[in-house]
């Protein structure tokens, strides 16, 4: 007998909706690291120089804050960033399904 969507949905719903959210959250960074990486990179070298002054070529320093980084340390620490991020909602996500898995399985 096949199942509809609805009904294995139901069969364990803490552990769909979780599987699901964490696909959700992938979708952001999928575009992080393809797009904005790109776009980085192109004003990076557009607004950067060379540690000489001159426009760069192999490597660029950016100003990032107050201070002047180069820009692949700084492509990392967004990077860096969005990882943290993202694990702390799968975590925050986590314990949520976790404490719905228990509600449900204690009202019924």
């Amino acid at each position: 007998m096949v199942l509809s969507p609805v009904a294995y949905w139901k069969k364990d719903t803490p552990l769909n909706t979780y599987i699901y959210t964490l696909f959700l959250i992938g979708l952001p960074f999928t575009i992080f690291a393809t797009y904005v990486i790109y776009q980085l990179q192109i004003i990076g070298f557009a607004i950067g120089s060379q540690s000489d002054g001159a426009p760069c070529e192999t490597y660029c320093l950016v100003p990032f804050g107050n201070k002047i980084l180069d820009l692949n340390s700084v492509i990392l620490y967004l990077n860096a960033m969005g990882f943290g991020f993202g694990g702390f909602l799968s975590l925050f996500i986590s314990a949520y399904a976790d404490f719905w898995s228990e509600y449900c399985a204690t009202s019924l």
